[in-house]
């Protein structure tokens, strides 16, 4: 059957939610060329500096001991006394090194330089900065498309399908780019870096395609407070937020270094971080395609009648994030995943031990013998 009609407003959310995935890549990708094109220039500038040249310090320079000429004490200055003679006796002390010639030396960097490459870094951070909270605001728009579909009652199979494609986009392909770009950017002239970004990029990239195929046709099957897997816009936030963090706040330089040298690898600490970025985000990509069991915060959390307390510490959640935001963004998406993988580990040893110790009980009520009656 064609498709003929479809719901405007929550198709409205979920394109804003595609939008805001693209607009991410594209700020990133820009970040990286206005990175490039800045260090093009550095070195196009320094290699058309022309040579300097440089005078003389002094217009005489005593005979040199090596050529056997006077002592620096008894020499004396040319055109005086008896040292100023014919054309001859000046071509000789030039030969013999009496006389300074003139030299020429590389010109050093340009002063303007440092400021130019300090003006282009802090343009790709911004851009950068701007493109993690297009991914923050593509969460937005996902959790309201689902919510509007759900509360006029207009979700369609068109609807989950787009929604699905907005996902990858803001959720799968933007921190993918992100996380190559960030490596890219740290990286030092000449080095490979092809394989090593293709692995962890790409790996993030499909392990998000994969969760969120598998959603759509576990749908509707499973628990609603609960996700079978890192849903693909907490492992986007733990990525985004992370690589905020690493880009706006100093971290020990030294523990970085001391990594470095641990893998046996020179590399300076930024280069450290941008690694160690990539790592965490194939680890988090993976546990996007597991089954450990995730809270589903809306649902659980923010649906229904709460406690008044929950009202109080969302409000002072809401001024932390203000005060501190990458901060608080990182440890909120990290804690999130953090606080979920203890309590699967801890549901699984208790669950383990229960089930150990209910076969004991059941054999000690058996063997236990009858009351006796009076």
């Amino acid at each position: 059957m064609p498709l003929v009609r479809v719901v405007m407003l929550p198709s409205l959310l979920t394109l804003g939610n595609f939008t805001c995935g693209f607009a991410s890549m594209v700020m990133t990708l820009h970040a990286l060329r206005v990175h490039m094109e800045a260090e093009g220039m550095a070195r196009v500038l320094a290699s058309r500096q022309p040579p300097v040249y440089v005078p003389p310090a002094e217009p005489f320079l005593a005979r040199n001991p090596a050529g056997g000429g006077e002592d620096p004490a008894e020499a004396a200055p040319p055109g005086t006394g008896e040292a100023s003679g014919s054309d001859s006796d000046g071509l000789e002390s030039v030969r013999d090194g009496t006389l300074p010639l003139p030299q020429t030396v590389p010109a050093g960097p340009d002063p303007a330089m440092p400021r130019y490459m300090a003006k282009a870094r802090e343009q790709s951070g911004l851009l950068m900065g701007y493109a993690c909270l297009l991914v923050f605001l593509g969460m937005v728009f996902d959790t309201l498309d689902g919510r509007v579909a759900r509360m006029t009652g207009t979700d369609s199979r068109f609807g989950a399908e787009l929604d699905s494609l907005a996902d990858v986009s803001t959720f799968g392909l933007a921190p993918a780019v992100l996380i190559a770009s960030h490596w890219v950017l740290v990286l030092p002239e000449g080095k490979d870096w092809w394989g090593q970004v293709v692995l962890f990029a790409a790996g993030y990239a499909a392990c998000a395609a994969l969760r969120l195929a598998r959603y759509n046709v576990e749908s509707g099957t499973v628990d609603r407070n609960y996700f079978f897997g890192l849903p693909s816009p907490g492992a986007a936030g733990c990525v985004a937020s992370t690589a905020l963090l690493l880009r706006h706040e100093t971290f020990h330089g030294g523990w970085w270094i001391r990594v470095a040298a641990w893998t046996g690898e020179r590399m300076t600490p930024e280069e450290a971080q941008a690694r160690a970025l990539a790592c965490y985000a194939l680890l988090v990509g993976f546990l996007m395609v597991t089954r450990v069991a995730f809270v589903h915060v809306p649902n659980r959390y923010l649906s229904g009648q709460k406690h008044f307390m929950s009202l109080v510490l969302c409000l002072f959640a809401i001024v932390a994030l203000v005060m501190w935001p990458y901060r608080v963004l990182a440890a909120a998406f990290n804690g999130y995943v953090a606080w979920c993988l203890l309590g699967h580990a801890w549901r699984k040893l208790f669950r383990r031990r229960w089930r150990k110790r209910r076969p004991m009980a059941a054999e000690a009520r058996v063997d236990q013998p009858p009351p006796v009656s009076s």
